[in-house]
């Protein structure tokens, strides 16, 4: 029995709750979904907002499930189920949002959404991408490592780990 509608903390859209059956049951019914836009999965999710279902007593992802349905088996294990639309922690479905990726192309497609955890959206950042730049010019200008340390709170090592492109790599090639 459904009890009554939330809004979801995560991603605000409204989220039912259900039995198991339910969600599977509204999965199988979107299979062949070619509605505009994203398909937002409308029962729980996850804190990083990919919905998620039980299965068989497992948990797991209903847009992992959804991409099985159509293209079948991951190829591998490790191959995990990518979006094309970058919505994702926004609970999408659509069927044609979703194909088999390797860890490496689906981050690739993180990058490209904006969505990476990486930079200063990585929690444990010391600096902004604009400071990140600006120890990369300092240094190229041959400003003594340990003064770019000292102007921006950071040791040493982190200075070169940045000027040498082993963190905020992409700012290297971009520059």
């Amino acid at each position: 029995m459904a009890k009554a509608a939330k809004r979801s903390a995560v991603n605000g859209q409204t989220e039912r709750r259900a039995s198991p059956g339910a969600l599977l049951a509204w999965l199988k019914a979107h299979v062949g979904w070619k509605g505009d836009g994203c398909l937002t999965f409308p029962f729980g999710c996850n804190s990083a907002g990919y919905g998620q279902i039980r299965v068989g007593g497992r948990k797991g992802y209903a847009h992992r499930w959804m991409c099985e349905a159509i293209h079948g088996p991951a190829p591998t294990p490790e191959h995990e189920a990518a979006h094309s639309c970058g919505k994702g922690h926004e609970a999408c479905v659509h069927p044609d949002h979703l194909r088999w990726a390797t860890g490496q192309e689906n981050m690739a497609d993180r990058v490209q959404h904006g969505t990476a955890n990486r930079g200063e959206r990585q929690g444990l950042s010391k600096l902004t991408e604009a400071q990140a730049r600006e120890v990369i010019r300092l240094h190229r200008q041959g400003v003594a490592i340990g003064l770019i340390a000292a102007q921006f709170g950071i040791c040493k090592s982190n200075v070169s780990i940045i000027a040498n492109g082993k963190s905020w790599a992409w700012l290297q090639e971009a520059a």
